[in-house]
């Protein structure tokens, strides 16, 4: 709703059109890009997997471990320990 408003658009027109160019859900892309940003967090820091959960939005660790398990194969500190391997 919140970024809808900021372009000026129907919600649900932006979802149409941000459906029709990404083929993807917004929240499906948020979700996705909050992943992605804690996949860099993960193996550029040191920092627990709570916290990473928390600053990439995610208010439930369990839920977030969950989903980057689904996503990825592995849970956050499998996924550290496997790329922290290979640098």
């Amino acid at each position: 709703s919140e970024i809808s408003q900021l372009v000026n658009l129907s919600k649900s027109y932006f979802s149409t059109s941000f459906r029709g160019i990404t083929r993807l859900t917004f929240s499906h892309f948020l979700q996705a890009a909050s992943l992605h940003a804690a996949r860099e967090l993960l193996i550029a820091t040191n920092h627990p997997v709570y916290w990473i959960a928390e600053k990439c939005g995610f208010t439930d660790q369990r839920y977030f471990s969950k989903l980057f398990k689904e996503q990825t194969g592995l849970l956050p500190s499998e996924y550290r320990q496997r790329h922290a391997e290979r640098a």
